[in-house]
């Protein structure tokens, strides 16, 4: 029916999303099951619904926005973190299943951007490296669109935060007294 009002659906950015900072056990289970419902079911029921079209088509380009938070979790952000890994895995596995369709899959990390996500409480608790680290939307969205254009999978920015992969995977131990050092 949407295709027939507006012709075929050829990109889908899955960017709707909410989160806090807080910790597990002060957050409100109504909440981290809106934020599931809102950071992950809104992605894969918008998926369900427009893919079998691309795949018939035998083109299209499917967009998820997740998060650092996504794919490294820290301190007070584990519902949030939990939608987004949920998110990643989702953008990863379709990857995987449409090699070959004509249909790609980027999956989007952004780090911290200047939006109304980072409001006066969350500033005030990030660690001053986030804050530095800090992008424009505008900046994001170049990034986002190159790597669209460029037939890129995954794309983390800023850039630098992917050593942090590296880092968990290489030498886990590390990386998780970095975490707790930066976040207390």
């Amino acid at each position: 029916m949407l295709e027939r009002e507006l012709g075929a659906v050829d990109l889908l950015v899955n960017n709707a999303g909410y989160g806090h900072h807080r910790s597990f056990l002060d957050w409100d289970l109504d909440d981290m099951e809106r934020m599931i419902r809102v950071n992950y079911l809104g992605s894969l029921y918008w998926t369900r619904l427009l893919l079998p079209a691309m795949v018939a088509r035998g083109r299209g380009r499917l967009v998820f926005v997740s998060s650092v938070a996504g794919r490294l979790a820290v301190p007070g952000e584990s519902a949030y973190a939990a939608s987004k890994f949920a998110l990643s895995g989702l953008a990863e596995a379709l990857s995987l299943e449409l090699e070959g369709s004509g249909v790609s899959v980027l999956t989007v990390y952004p780090g911290t951007v200047r939006t109304a996500f980072f409001d006066d409480e969350a500033l005030a608790a990030m660690p001053a490296v986030a804050k530095r680290s800090m992008v424009e939307t505008s900046e994001l969205v170049e990034q986002v669109l190159a790597a669209i254009e460029s037939g890129r999978r995954e794309l983390t920015w800023p850039r630098f935060i992917a050593a942090g992969y590296v880092l968990r995977a290489l030498l886990p131990a590390l990386f998780r007294r970095s975490v707790l050092r930066s976040t207390s």
